[in-house]
């Protein structure tokens, strides 16, 4: 089981998939995807993220790997704590059922932390770092056992692979299976919740690097920004924000979106939803009221577009926060 790290810079002005970039068929989607993989190489080169992975593997035992949500061009193995997953990463047949066992983990936590156990029996985590409204990168971990492994569990997970692969192996692939470290329920799930702390954690590092870059944006999109950050609680529309800033509706749409790599109806939800989260900090307010005070026009649609972007519902994002004492 693995995932590709990223490791590559963020893709160059003159191409994109492998050949000019006017010829690209969605060059937004990949110069997004470029700066994403930037920014997640920039966490995994960081003193701060070196630190916690080395803390982490100290008081756990277990690796943690940061893992970039967007393609890769030259994609690197992430190093298996699991002697049975390194062993099944080299074959033919197991590495397929790593490989499925990756994307079905990604395509799980782009929503919120998941939880899965592979075709062999060990279990993998992965949880969100989310940039706005899309997950940039995963943490991951597992490659465990949440059971005493058994010589009935080992024969049924052997049979999925073809007899070639076994062919004078067996005995060092029941061997590696029975080294597969074992991590009680109770623990992986305060693993699991001490990885979700930090990831709220790289969110925050990820998007002051994201904010620092942003300084080198077309002074009206600076504009334009401050401008529906002020005025996010209000109805605004495109036009308004375009003619705000100087610009026509088409230009600004186009420069606009060429800077963030987003566009103006996401960004504008981004915002609002943001405030939204620091509005349901205080318990005296209804959600239809933070709903309005955020700028949405309808408590449906708040309910819609809080769970898009945030992975779950306003009322169940405020349940997870810390209750504050009584004074």
């Amino acid at each position: 089981m693995h995932q590709a790290i990223a490791n590559s810079p963020m893709d160059g002005p003159a191409t994109c998939c492998g050949r000019p970039r006017q010829e690209c068929p969605n060059p937004a989607a990949h110069s997004t995807a470029g700066e994403d993989r930037d920014l997640v190489d920039a966490l995994l080169h960081s003193e701060i993220y070196r630190e916690f992975q080395h803390a982490f593997g100290e008081a756990t035992g277990l690796p943690v790997a940061l893992c970039s949500a967007a393609p890769e061009r030259t994609p690197r193995r992430r190093k298996s704590k699991s002697p049975f997953c390194a062993m099944i990463s080299t074959r033919k047949d197991g590495c397929a059922f790593c490989q499925k066992m990756s994307e079905r983990l990604s395509r799980a936590a782009t929503r919120k932390t998941a939880t899965l156990d592979c075709a062999f029996g060990l279990t993998e985590t992965a949880v969100p770092i989310r940039l706005g409204e899309r997950v940039i990168a995963f943490l991951r971990v597992g490659q465990v056992f949440r059971f005493q492994p058994t010589s009935t569990r080992f024969d049924r997970a052997v049979r999925q692979l073809t007899t070639s692969a076994l062919n004078g192996a067996s005995r060092r692939f029941r061997s590696a299976y029975f080294k597969t470290p074992v991590v009680t329920e109770h623990k992986y799930r305060s693993i699991v919740k001490m990885l979700d702390l930090y990831a709220r954690y790289f969110a925050v590092l990820a998007n002051q690097i994201a904010t620092r870059r942003t300084r080198h944006e077309p002074p009206m999109v600076v504009r334009a920004r401050e401008f529906i950050r002020q005025n996010h609680g209000e109805k605004l529309s495109l036009t308004v924000v375009a003619r705000a800033v100087g610009m026509s509706r088409f230009h600004f749409c186009k420069v606009f979106k060429k800077a963030t790599g987003t566009n103006f109806t996401a960004h504008l939800a981004r915002v609002r939803v943001e405030s939204a989260q620091s509005l349901l900090l205080d318990p005296h307010l209804r959600v239809s009221e933070v709903a309005f005070h955020a700028g949405f026009q309808s408590l449906a649609h708040f309910n819609r577009v809080f769970r898009r972007i945030a992975g779950e519902s306003p009322t169940a994002w405020r349940a997870h926060l810390p209750a504050c004492p009584t004074p």
